[in-house]
This record gives C-alpha cells, structure tokens and sequence, in this order.
C-alpha cells in the first residue's frame, strides 16, 4: 500500500512538471494567431492519452506493467524536452540576452531563414536598459504581488476559476454516471465527449475571445445545471437531467481547456511559472473532490444546484479579468496594470 501511494504521490508530481512545464514552454514560442490551435492541440493529447490507456489496461492486467508499459510511452514525450533550449522570452525575461540571441538564431536557421542579431539590440517590454526583474530570485518576484495589486486580483481570481472548471470537469467525466457497463467504456467515452469539446473550443475562442469565450463556456454549465433540475425522465435510463449533463460536459470541458491559454496569456513572462504552478495547485483539490461530487451531494437538485452557482459566480468573475486575444503577452508585472488601464478595468491602488 505504501509503495502504491508513493508511486501515486511520484507520478502526480511528475505530471504536472511535465504537462505544466512543457505547456508555458511551447506557448512562449506560438505566435497569437496559432495559440488557438496549440491550445486545441494540446488538450487533444489528452483525448489521445484515453484509448492508449486502455490498450494497455486491457492487455496488460499486472499493475506493475502497466506502470512500466506507461512509462516507456511517457519517456518519448521527454526527448525534446532534453534537446532543445528555453524560449527567448523567458531567457530575455531573466536577463540572459545573450543566450535569447544564439536560441533566435538557431531557430531562424532551422527555419531556412537566417538572420544576423549579432548588432540588434534585444529589449524586454519599452525598456532597453536591465530591469530589476532582471535574475530576480523567486521570493522577489512573490513579493511582487504584494507590490502590484492588479497583478494579484487577476491571480486570486484565477484560483476561482481553475477550482471550479476543474471541479466541474471532473465531476461531469469521472463522478457524475456511467456510460457503457464497463470501466473501459465509459473512459473511451470521457475521452470522445473530451474531443468534441476541444474542437468546438476553437471557434469559440476564435471568435469570442478568451475572456467571452470562458464566460460563454461557464454559462453553458449553468444554465444545463439550472434546466437538469426539471423532473423529466422519458425512459428507465435517459432522463433531462442526463442530457443536461452531457451537454454540460462540453461547456466543462471547454472551460476546462481554454483556462490553460487563458492563464498563460494572462500571467506576464516574469511570473508565468509562479501563477501556472499556484492555480495548478488549487486545480488539483477540485480534481480531489469533483469525482466524489455525487456522494458529498445525495440530493440530485442540491448537487446541481451548487454546480449551477459555482459556474455562474466563476463566469461573472471572469469579467474582472481582461480580454487577451490579439494582445501581446506581458512580459513584467507592471504590463498587468498598464493592461487593465488601456482596457478601462477595475484597478486596484497599490
């Protein structure tokens, strides 16, 4: 038993270094316009992580293979991790210009389209000169939510909003019923309502924006939540309060993936890693609780009562966050204010 929950405790860890880490990483190198898609892609993956898992469930009935089978597949995942550098953006955001100038280069060479950076001057933001966000060490840069309040209102209000499309994405996937007569079933079947959501996410992402496009998606939940509490059941398995969760579980799972873009595009260079780590550990809770949703709830009406207030109250704090499409990504704190300026937000006095 100790060695299984330590495997556990290892691998949690391990899986959000790994997905966390490696979802900033790429981010920083997407240009706007493609950030949709990376996005949909790379909650794709996830969907593409279901019918491996059950292959090797399926086949495989010894748990220590399992594990070991997984973990031969996780070790690919690794191999550009170790080949290739840091973005420039996070290297210029730490103050090593010279070392974003060689990845430039590298990359303009692989793409057959060489450029000379050798007598340009790299800058971070409107300032050419070092600032002190420059090497700055990780309890300075902590403080410096203290010091700029527009960037810790948009942070809290983020921790919100991951606890809750996580909760509801859990719960509606993994806590709320059952799709088929077996375990495997029903996970092919978490993963083909995950797909579906994931491509509908694009066009409204691309169309609504990040701040209207998380709003549309939390509202989508409340209202099914809200509609589920009619009393209508028209056969001994389908009831409303069934469809209403299936659809729920688009509007879930949208939210559900359009929270790692919009966080990213939120949170400047400096502080990225900082808030990505902070709301992913407040995910992780609601990840705990959302599958024993229905077993804390026995009422049907309460259970999708509280759903339906968490999703709308996280959907009207929304409107306390900025709109980021078609924006550049802040690369200090002080970018969060200047943002929330120009957008006419609610400021916070330091």
């Amino acid at each position: 038993v100790v060695s299984t929950q330590s495997t556990g405790l290892l691998q949690g860890f391990g899986n959000f270094l790994s997905y966390s880490g490696t979802y900033i990483w790429v981010l920083e190198y997407v240009p706007e316009q493609y950030r949709v898609y990376y996005n949909t892609w790379s909650a794709m993956t996830w969907c593409f992580g279901y019918p491996i898992l059950v292959g090797i469930s399926y086949f495989i009935r010894n748990w220590h293979f399992i594990h070991l089978a997984s973990a031969m597949v996780i070790a690919l995942t690794y191999i550009p991790v170790v080949l290739l550098p840091d973005s420039p953006r996070y290297l210029m955001s730490i103050g090593k210009v010279e070392e974003a100038r060689k990845v430039l280069i590298l990359y303009s060479r692989l793409a057959k389209k060489p450029i000379d950076l050798n007598c340009v001057n790299l800058v971070v933001g409107e300032n050419s000169s070092a600032s002190k966000s420059d090497k700055m060490s990780i309890p300075a840069r902590i403080a410096e939510f203290k010091e700029h309040k527009s960037l810790l209102l948009e942070t809290v209000v983020q921790w919100y909003i991951w606890f809750v499309s996580c909760l509801l994405f859990y719960f509606l996937n993994y806590g709320w019923g059952s799709f088929g007569d077996t375990p495997y079933v029903n996970y092919l079947f978490a993963g083909l309502g995950e797909a579906i959501a994931y491509v509908v996410c694009v066009p409204v992402t691309k169309y609504l924006g990040r701040r209207m496009g998380m709003i549309f998606s939390l509202g989508v939940c409340c209202i099914c939540f809200l509609l589920g509490m009619i009393p209508w059941q028209w056969s001994e398995v389908w009831s409303f309060e069934r469809l209403m969760n299936m659809v729920a579980i688009v509007g879930a799972s949208c939210a559900f993936a359009l929270v790692f873009l919009y966080t990213n595009e939120l949170a400047p260079t400096t502080h990225r890693g900082l808030v990505m780590s902070s709301c992913s550990v407040v995910a992780r809770f609601a990840g705990f609780t959302g599958p024993f949703a229905s077993d804390i709830f026995q009422s049907s009406t309460v259970k999708l009562g509280v759903s339906a207030v968490l999703a709308g109250s996280a959907a009207l704090l929304t409107l306390l966050l900025p709109e980021t499409r078609k924006l550049p990504i802040p690369e200090r704190a002080e970018d969060v204010s200047s943002r929330r300026k120009e957008q006419g937000l609610v400021e916070i006095c330091s």
